[in-house]
């Protein structure tokens, strides 16, 4: 294995990641959710989001935060799991209320209302 592995370097890091994954080296996706909470509240802050937006990313990133940390505690993982299923339909509600505001933003109208154009 030793030879095979020598000669074809992508066998050796895909077990590497292997390793990664299963021994539960997961740090990036807490620290991809701490971002998208100083964005929400960010967006809470200011003026161009509306106040439902930024609770919706808000509570769906604090709960993604607390499903990460509850899954790595063994005999967590239930609970981990209904959390999830909060946390997914808030961050659903926050991805469609962010890209429908981008959306109105970009037809050059605070409000989003379309123009007629000629």
């Amino acid at each position: 294995m030793g030879a095979l592995l020598t000669f074809f370097p992508f066998l050796r890091a895909a077990r590497e990641c292997y390793r990664t994954i299963k021994y539960g080296c997961r740090t990036g996706i807490p620290l991809v959710e701490f971002a998208c909470l100083v964005i929400s509240v960010v967006m809470l802050r200011g003026n161009v989001f509306s106040k439902a937006t930024a609770h919706a990313g808000i509570l769906g990133n604090v709960l993604l935060i607390v499903v990460e940390f509850t899954l790595s505690v063994r005999g967590l993982t239930d609970a981990g799991m209904a959390i999830a299923i909060g946390a997914g339909l808030s961050m659903m509600t926050w991805y469609f209320l962010v890209g429908r505001r981008l959306f109105q933003l970009g037809y050059g109208k605070p409000d989003g209302a379309r123009t007629k154009s000629g």
